[in-house]
Order: C-alpha cells, then structure tokens, then sequence
C-alpha cells in the first residue's frame, strides 16, 4: 500500500488529486491518499475529498497562504521558522507517507519537500500552469537579493529549518519535476539546479475532448487569470481594460459576453462591470459547465484555455504584453481586434469553426500539454511506483 501525499496551495489544484482518485477508484485498493492544504477548503471540497475516501491533513490557519505573502521577506522568513516547529512536532506528515506531490508555489511548500528530500523519500512538484522563464531582474533587485542570501546563510548556521532548506540546492535523485510537455522538462532540466529528474506527465485535471460545438451562436466567455491575488497589478489593469476593449468591439455585433473571475480573484468585478450588459459569472460554479455554456473561450493567459479547447471549443489568448507571449499558432491573439476577426470567421461556417478548432488542439498536443486525464495519471503513478520500488532496493 502507497502513502501518497498532495501538498497544495490553492484550490484548483484539488482538481488534479480528484482526477488521480477517480482513476484508482475503480481498481484495486493500492494507495492511502492525503491532502495537506495551504488554503481553506470548502464545504463542496470536503465533500469530495469524503467521496474519494482521501485523508485531511489540518493545517493551523497561521500557515495558510494569502495573496501577499511574498510582500516581506521577514515575516516570510518568521513564519518558516515555524513551521519547521510544526513538521517536528508533526513528523508523522512525512515518516508515514511515501512520496509527496505538490503544486509548485510557495516556500512553505517548498520545505515540505526539503523534509522529504532530508528523509530520502521521493518528491515531484507537478505542473499546475504555464512557466514564463524571460522575467528580467534589475541591477538592483539583484543586489537586494545578493543581500537577503547574506541573511540567510547568517540565519542557518542558527536555525535548523534553513539547513534543511539547504536540501533544495543541491541536486537530488528524490525530488522530481512533473511537466505538461518536453518543452518544459527541457526549460526545467537546463535552469534549475537542485532538479536532476524532469519527466513530460501532462495534466490529470484537464479532461479529454468531448463534442465540438456547431451552428452560428454569438456566445463569449472570457476567463480571468490569478493576476490581483498575486498582486501583479499590471496584469490586472491589462486585464481590466482587454474586458472593456472587447465590449466595445462585440457589443455593437450582439454578441453575449460572460465573465468569470479567477477563483482566488477578490477584486469587485460587479461594481467595475455594472455600466455593461457582461454576464458575471459564479466562480465557485464548476468550470466545465460554464464552458459548455458558450461557443468561444478567451483568455488573455489563463490556462484554463486548454480546458476550453478539450471541451471542443475555439479558444483564444490575447497577448498585448510582449514580455509574456506564448507564441502558439492559432490559439494567440495579438490584440483585440484580430481576436474579433477570428471569431467572427469561425462563425460564418462550421466548416470554418471545425476546422480552427482542429488547428488548435493539434497545437495543444505537440506543444502545450502531451497528455491529460487518464494517460497523465497513469504516468505519474508509474514513476511513483518506480521510485519507491529504487529507493527499497537500496
């Protein structure tokens, strides 16, 4: 029997767990799953997580990830400390589990895997969204961060948690990167130091194409991304003015517009939306439903995206902020109005619409994630059998 262990960070990522439960469900009992959240779950989320018969790890409320932890790098560094008193009071979190999956993300998350790490128990930090590598740092964020490491090697040679913190810069056989395609393994394997193993596993919780949508219909939902819980207020504001931008480009045609804000989004779309006829949406609704609901998705970089194209929907992304381009052929939108030329091209045929949602989930599947569903969690189960079954033979 395999103790598997999810360290999660938010909400969206119970979807890959439910996914890996739902496959083993109807198989023989082989795996004790287990959930350590960073976040408060729902009464529906506790609900399913009964279904599944998945265990719950309780987190005191002082550890659960808010939007702006990264803010001060201080109480980031107190509130380490103790949890690292919390996995020692608590050792059981990782002397009865086997291996642990996380969704990348958070460095309360990233200790859970120095402890396992530390225990030569096999870790893997599975892909939850699209990786952007081309962020630049300024000459003094640079010298800020050569200081911050001055700190903390000060404060390891005092404090225990930071000398397992140093488990994450070395390279280990143990912890594991778990990516949507190779593109991405390869990124993984070339940039970061301590991951000597990166395997292409795809996504569990995107679901495999279903009917594709046909007959002229002028029905819009766009997806909003994570961008004012992480406080990237640039985003947000582009966000914000693609919304408006597409209104006044959609409107005069009589196209409906929905809008469904990212689940961890607290800013107050209904009063910034109240002088149009945009449809706000319930964010805690079930996503799927949501998009059967409508003919084209669009996004300006969620990755729900894939999700509509899965469902058999033409989807789109709108790029403005050249920094952040995904440059994928067919699904990329360079601005508002060539996203209003390709919606208005598909709808004059299913012909045209079959055929431009061909297009994208073909470039879906060469180059933005290899597997989903099923395939994906037969991959990831596989490795980690393979790697327990290594690690009992030493």
């Amino acid at each position: 029997m395999i103790n598997l262990l999810f360290g999660l960070k938010h909400r969206e990522a119970l979807q890959n767990v439910f996914a890996i439960a739902k496959y083993l469900k109807p198989k023989e009992k082989t795996h004790n799953l287990k959930v350590i959240c960073f976040f408060n779950l729902q009464n529906q989320d506790i609900q399913n997580l009964n279904i599944y018969n998945i265990e719950i790890i309780k987190l005191p409320e002082n550890f659960k990830i808010k939007g702006d932890e990264n803010k001060s790098k201080v109480s980031s560094l107190r509130k380490l400390i103790k949890f690292h008193s919390f996995l020692e009071t608590n050792n059981d979190i990782i002397s009865k589990n086997d291996s642990l999956i996380i969704s990348p993300g958070g460095f309360l998350l990233d200790q859970l895997v120095a402890y396992f790490a530390f225990q030569n128990k096999p870790s893997y930090i599975l892909q939850n969204g699209f990786i952007t590598a081309d962020e630049k740092i300024d000459k003094k964020s640079k010298d800020s961060s050569k200081l911050y490491n001055v700190f903390l090697n000060l404060l390891t040679k005092f404090f225990k948690a930071f000398r397992m913190r140093k488990n994450l810069t070395k390279p280990s056989s143990n912890i594991t990167y778990l990516t949507f395609n190779d593109e991405y393994r390869d990124y993984i394997r070339d940039s970061i130091d301590y991951i000597q193993n990166a395997h292409t596993v795809g996504s569990p919780r995107f679901n495999s194409v279903s009917n594709i949508e046909t007959g002229y219909k002028k029905s819009i939902l766009y997806l909003s991304s994570s961008a004012l819980y992480e406080n990237d207020q640039i985003l947000h504001e582009l966000i914000q003015e693609q919304i408006f931008e597409l209104y006044n480009l959609l409107s005069p045609k009589k196209y409906n517009i929905s809008f469904r804000p990212h689940p961890r989004d607290s800013f107050d779309w209904l009063n910034y939306l109240s002088d149009t006829d945009i449809d706000i949406l319930n964010k805690d609704e079930k996503l799927i439903k949501q998009i059967s609901n409508h003919k084209f998705i669009v996004s300006e970089r969620s990755t729900v995206i894939l999700q509509g194209i899965l469902s058999g929907k033409v989807s789109f992304w709108v790029h403005k902020d050249k920094s952040r381009i995904y440059d994928y052929k067919y699904i990329r939108c360079e601005d508002e109005v060539s996203l209003v030329e390709n919606i208005e091209e598909c709808n004059l045929s299913d012909e045209n619409y079959i055929n431009m949602h061909k297009n994208q989930l073909d470039v879906l599947k060469k180059r933005m994630i290899s597997y989903c569903g099923e395939d994906s969690c037969r991959i990831i189960l596989g490795l980690v059998q393979e790697n327990i079954n290594r690690l009992n033979k030493k």
